[in-house]
């Protein structure tokens, strides 16, 4: 068989576990383990998506800018054996909220482009972030997931380099950040949450869910086979 479809619809499905029944633990797996991947590999702006917010209120704030250490600075011959001039850049910080799963878009005023991933720190392109010559600057943005002190915690974050000194740009003017949450846990949500709620009524993502529910079946049938067909025909649906 070079074809297969799936024979279930589960738009409006929504199961709550109340029967302790073991086929709706089965679908319970199946949904919720379907979510997460397709939250984590369809395209972000096919996603439902939540902001990083600006507050006064130092508890509820998710937005910082502020100035990077001098030797990260830009610097300017003064001529005439004058000492250079150092002007500090300035990073964005964004606390990751619980529910954080990935970078949707994250711009400002000053950047050429968004930032739509991110880096680690251990990675090559996060430690970059650590020599002026090669750090992200405005033309080319790069976000590094790092931690830092949030209302007296230590809370991951992403660090956005970089702008220059003399932006603009504020935490509470100019910057536009979203991102993916975490998928609802259809059999824990209280009240009960259907699939079709969470997934905003799309009619692409529920089909590719509904392939990626079917590779995990086949999948789990030790079926490799039909399995792959279904993971290209979800990935099909989401071009």
């Amino acid at each position: 068989m070079d074809e297969v479809s799936p024979d279930i619809t589960i738009a409006n499905l929504s199961v709550d576990g109340s029967d302790n029944n073991p086929l709706y633990t089965l679908i319970d797996g199946l949904v919720d383990g379907g979510m997460l991947e397709l939250f984590s590999v369809a395209q972000y702006w096919r996603l439902p998506q939540k902001a990083f917010a600006y507050s006064s209120t130092a508890s509820s704030n998710q937005i910082i800018v502020e100035a990077l250490p001098d030797a990260l600075g830009d610097r300017e011959s003064a001529g005439n054996g004058a000492a250079e001039t150092v002007t500090a850049r300035k990073v964005i910080r964004l606390k990751v909220p619980d529910d954080f799963l990935r970078v949707a878009e994250i711009n400002c005023d000053d950047f050429l482009r968004p930032i739509t991933e991110v880096a680690t720190e251990i990675s090559e392109a996060g430690k970059r972030q650590h020599n002026r010559a090669l750090m992200g600057k405005e033309a080319r943005p790069v976000g590094v997931i790092s931690h830092g002190i949030w209302n007296g915690e230590q809370k991951r974050e992403i660090d956005c380099y970089s702008l220059s000194g003399g932006t603009s740009v504020t935490a509470s003017s100019g910057i536009a950040a979203s991102y993916i949450a975490k998928p609802a846990t259809i059999s824990d949500s209280s009240p009960a949450v259907t699939v079709e709620t969470a997934l905003g009524g799309s009619s692409v993502l529920i089909p590719a869910l509904e392939w990626l529910i079917a590779a995990r079946t086949f999948g789990a049938r030790g079926d490799a086979n039909h399995s792959a067909i279904c993971q290209q025909n979800a990935q099909n649906v989401l071009v």
